[in-house]
């Protein structure tokens, strides 16, 4: 990196925790003098509709997030206790290990969860809460597109005391959608990571209580008795029926499969395994387009080829949208639908690969 581009970098500013949101305002607030060009740009009113569909529709996408994950969390979980609950008597209502009074409370419960749980499911279903926010954040994606191109698009001659437009343009763009970008991808995909390994961890746990419990009752079933092994070996313990012991294998294996399915509605609902996956490849390649591609598009900056640096921008915005692409509705972006309208809002093609 040279001086030059250092001069357009200082220019800009530093990074703040805000850069996510889009305040040309207050951005442009933040810029040195030199970048007079820019700061008019950024308070031009052009950059009025995509910040305000923007913000629209990321409030609409938190919204429908939060009802979404909630209906359907619970949904899940209300059926594991259900599950649990009904293994659980399976185990102690034939011995009377608890009173009739806690076996009518736990069967109530067990009923209300499963109630409650089948009619969240239903809310969930019946009302698309899924698409709606995927819908939602792709328009709200789309548009914070939309803004950068707008951003990169404009016309402004710069003074004789500040810099050139273009490399500004460049490292605005840079700033406030390609360092953002890169920094949510690693914090999203690492929690989306953490959260897979703490299903595994969970999954090992219900294959162990599933070993656990088999082994007593295939240990008879072959004709070993491992009471008195146990008792042999100094482990004294009062005998356990072979009925009770295959009642605990069934609510344990139960108890099992219920935990796996509700490990795979939470991934479902939370998206953890597609994302860290997604996250953890959209990071690379966002990553490497920091590098030698950028480097590059400054250089192009510098001497006021504008088409290479809109190159570069729409493959980072190529990056982005990829997730998003499939859940656009052409119609809300462009009512009439006509070509030349269409090809204006386009989104950035898709890779060669078609993933």
């Amino acid at each position: 990196m040279n001086d030059l581009s250092q001069r357009f970098i200082k220019a800009i500013g530093a990074v703040s925790v805000t850069d996510w949101q889009l305040r040309p305002s207050l951005h442009a607030n933040g810029l040195k003098p030199e970048a007079g060009a820019l700061a008019r740009v950024l308070n031009s009113t052009t950059l009025d509709e995509p910040i305000k569909i923007f913000e629209s529709e990321d409030r609409a996408a938190i919204a429908v997030q939060k009802r979404y994950k909630l209906a359907a969390g619970w949904a899940a979980l209300l059926s594991l206790v259900a599950v649990v609950i009904a293994a659980a008597l399976i185990v102690v209502q034939p011995i009377g290990l608890a009173s009739a009074e806690l076996i009518r409370a736990l069967v109530v419960i067990q009923g209300a969860a499963l109630v409650t749980s089948f009619a969240l499911s239903l809310i969930v279903s019946h009302t698309s809460l899924f698409s709606r926010w995927m819908a939602h954040r792709a328009n709200a994606e789309f548009w914070r597109i939309e803004y950068f191109k707008r951003v990169l698009a404009a016309k402004e001659v710069h003074g004789p005391n500040e810099l050139p437009l273009l490399p500004l343009q460049l490292e605005y763009f840079r700033k406030h959608q390609l360092d953002v970008q890169r920094r949510y991808y690693d914090k999203r995909g690492g929690q989306h990571a953490r959260s897979v390994r703490w299903g595994a961890g969970l999954r090992w746990l219900a294959l162990l209580l599933i070993v656990a419990a088999a082994i007593p009752p295939v240990a008879a079933g072959f004709g070993f008795d491992w009471q008195s092994y146990l008792a042999s070996r100094g482990w004294s313990s009062p005998p356990i029926e072979l009925a009770i012991q295959q009642r605990a294998f069934i609510a344990l294996s139960t108890v099992g499969a219920a935990l796996q399915g509700w490990l795979a509605a939470r991934d479902l609902v939370n998206q953890d395994a597609r994302n860290a996956a997604r996250y953890a490849a959209t990071l690379v390649n966002l990553e490497a387009l920091a590098e030698r591609p950028l480097d590059e598009a400054r250089l192009a900056a510098a001497d006021g080829d504008k088409g290479r640096v809109l190159q570069f921008a729409a493959l980072v915005d190529q990056q982005i949208s990829s997730e998003h692409r499939e859940w656009v509705d052409l119609r809300s972006l462009a009512p009439n639908l006509s070509l030349e309208r269409l090809t204006d809002r386009t989104l950035p093609r898709p890779p060669p690969n078609g993933s």
